[in-house]
């Protein structure tokens, strides 16, 4: 009787260990998991130039845009301030020159990379404000909204540096609402850089 006390006492002593040193490993990797986390954590800047995508003979430089961009970086997880210039010829407003309506977008965006930080997807929304007068008397400082949506994009990374290519994206502009509303949806290629801390 008492061998088997001794062996019941060990076997339960050796299970306690056991779990003890799983437990201990678990709560190593979960540290190091929060340690690459928060390695991953920081600032971003992004410099970008886009034009309409070729999807047919007339799109072909009907628009342009520049935009920068601030973000702060979690994980695969990137917030976005996102500040642009576009502009782009209108020619449903017919008279002796087509019309250049030039807007600035300003707004907040969200990006997820995938594909081992290879490929991303983003989208960025907020107020579009006109910036030049049109032919048809819209006013400077009108505001409207915008949505920009990148579904895929490519990335490569250089060190703390970033190049990265949306090769379709689908953007719609409204910045006159009032009156005759303005609006424009533009298929866009972009290619941007990036540098993060």
């Amino acid at each position: 009787m008492h061998g088997v006390a001794v062996l019941v006492l060990l076997a339960m002593h050796t299970v306690s260990a056991k779990a003890q040193a799983d437990d201990n490993t678990r709560a190593d990797d979960n540290t190091r998991a929060d340690d690459n986390t928060r390695a991953d954590a920081g600032w971003l800047v992004q410099g970008e130039l886009g034009i309409n995508a070729p999807v047919s003979r007339d799109a072909l430089g009907r628009a342009f845009a520049a935009a920068a961009r601030v973000g702060l970086s979690r994980g695969r997880y990137v917030g976005l301030l996102h500040l642009e210039v576009n502009g782009w010829r209108d020619p449903a407003l017919r008279g002796e020159s087509v019309d250049i309506i030039t807007v600035a977008n300003l707004g907040l965006g969200a990006s997820i990379a995938f594909a081992g930080g290879r490929a991303r997807s983003a989208v960025f929304a907020g107020p579009s404000v006109l910036i030049e007068e049109t032919s048809v008397g819209d006013e400077v400082g009108t505001v409207g909204m915008f949505v920009d949506v990148r579904p895929i994009g490519l990335r490569f990374e250089l060190g703390p540096f970033s190049l990265g290519v949306d090769p379709l994206g689908v953007k719609m502009m409204a910045p006159v609402l009032n009156r005759i509303p303005l609006l424009v949806v533009q298929y866009t290629s972009s290619l941007y850089a990036e540098f993060g801390s």
